[in-house]
């Protein structure tokens, strides 16, 4: 079996499964307050994003039906809806996170972000993963 190598620095903070590549490892978080959407991270161009951890948290002050959640995306076409809670009954936060064996891997032109259609619901997202 051959020796992995890993360009980080920072091996200890690594979150999500830890591959050996050639990327630059990438961190991207973000936060929606009320209605709209916020960008966590867009895609450069001539790179594919590899994500392997990634996670959405709420905030309601209300009880509240609302999409929140972290979205992959282009163009208005949604590729992959990640963490999508519909209904808050309890005023509380609320986690989902996911942590990848398989990264998810995201081509130039996408971007991620996180949403809320709700005034009374604040939603955060991140991500972790290399780029190359």
């Amino acid at each position: 079996m051959a020796l992995m190598k890993f360009r980080e620095p920072n091996q200890v903070r690594w979150v999500g499964s830890r591959p050996g590549h050639d990327g630059t490892q990438v961190y991207g978080y973000n936060a929606q307050n009320g209605v709209g959407n916020a960008i966590v991270y867009v895609v450069p161009a001539d790179s594919t994003l590899f994500i392997t951890y990634m996670f959405s948290t709420s905030r309601v002050g209300v009880a509240a039906a609302c999409d929140g959640g972290l979205q992959i995306y282009t163009d208005g076409f949604v590729f992959w809806r990640v963490l999508m809670p519909h209904l808050y009954d309890l005023a509380g936060h609320q986690l989902y996170c996911v942590s990848l064996d398989q990264p998810i891997e995201v081509p130039t032109g996408y971007s991620i972000r996180v949403i809320s259609s709700n005034a009374a619901l604040d939603v955060a997202g991140g991500i972790w993963g290399w780029i190359e």
